[in-house]
C-alpha cells in the first residue's frame, strides 16, 4: 500500500497536461441575456456559451498541496436581437470574443480510495483579450468594446472542484466543474441599425463575462523527482 501511494501521490512531482472545458452560461451568475432599449430600437444581447482548452502545468509540494498555472485559450459565443420599433425590423447575428488566461491556483486533495482523489482549489486568471469584436450586416452591426483603463487585460477569480483518478501508468484523469467571474465588467456591446433617410439608432449592454464550465483534464504520469543529498568533500 505505501509503494502504490509514493507512485500515485503529487508529492515533489512536476507534471504536464491537456484541458478541454466547454462553456454553460446561466442566468445565475448574470451571464444571461441582457436588454437594452432607446426610442428607436430594442437589442437583446445573449452569452451562448464557448469553450477554454489548453495546457495546465501542475507541481506538487506536499501529497494534499499543489499548484497549478500554465496557458488557455478562451472563446466566449454570444448572440444579438435587434428590433426597429418604428418599422417592425427584426434581425439578430452571432459573434465571439476571444481571450488568453493564465491561472494561477493552489490545490487540496482528499484520497477516496487508492486511485480517487476529490480536490479542490482557488486562485487567480490572468485574462488578456486581443482586441474588440466588430459583426456587420447590411442592416445592423455590432461592435464590442473592452472596458477598463487597461482593456486588454483583466484578472478574474477562479474555483473549481472535482475528482482525479490517477494510475501508474497511464497518467492522471480528471473531471470536474469551475466558475471564473471577472474583476469588474468585461466589455461594452453596441448594436446599430440603418433607418430610413440613412439615420443610424444604437443602444448598449455590458458583459460581466462570468461563466462556469465542465472541466475535462488529462495529466501524463511523472515520478517524484529524487532530492539530491549533498556530498561532502574530504
Amino acid at each position: 500500500m505505501s509503494v502504490s501511494f509514493s507512485l500515485l501521490s503529487q508529492e515533489n512531482v512536476t507534471t504536464v497536461g491537456f484541458q478541454f472545458k466547454p462553456i454553460i452560461s446561466t442566468k445565475f451568475i448574470n451571464s444571461g441575456a441582457a436588454e437594452s432599449t432607446t426610442d428607436w430600437i430594442r437589442a437583446e444581447f445573449e452569452a451562448e456559451g464557448g469553450y477554454t482548452m489548453g495546457m495546465v502545468i501542475r507541481r506538487g509540494f506536499t501529497p494534499t498541496l499543489s499548484l497549478e498555472t500554465g496557458i488557455s485559450y478562451l472563446k466566449r459565443n454570444y448572440g444579438i436581437k435587434v428590433f426597429d420599433i418604428d418599422s417592425l425590423y427584426e434581425g439578430e447575428m452571432q459573434y465571439s470574443m476571444v481571450s488568453y488566461q493564465i491561472p494561477i491556483q493552489g490545490l487540496i486533495y482528499a484520497r477516496l480510495t487508492d486511485n480517487l482523489y476529490m480536490n479542490a482549489s482557488g486562485g487567480f486568471g490572468l485574462n488578456f483579450l486581443p482586441s474588440d469584436v466588430k459583426t456587420n450586416t447590411f442592416e445592423h452591426r455590432q461592435t464590442t468594446y473592452r472596458t477598463g483603463v487597461v482593456n486588454w487585460f483583466k484578472p478574474s477569480l477562479i474555483a473549481n472542484y472535482g475528482f482525479e483518478y490517477r494510475t501508474k501508468k497511464d497518467g492522471y484523469f480528471y473531471l470536474g466543474a469551475s466558475f471564473d467571474r471577472p474583476f469588474g465588467e468585461l466589455a461594452l456591446a453596441r448594436a446599430t441599425i440603418k433607418r430610413p433617410g440613412g439615420a443610424e439608432r444604437s443602444t448598449t449592454s455590458v458583459y460581466t463575462g462570468a461563466y462556469l464550465t465542465i472541466d475535462f483534464r488529462y495529466f501524463f504520469h511523472e515520478d517524484p523527482e529524487r532530492r539530491k543529498k549533498g556530498k561532502k568533500k574530504r
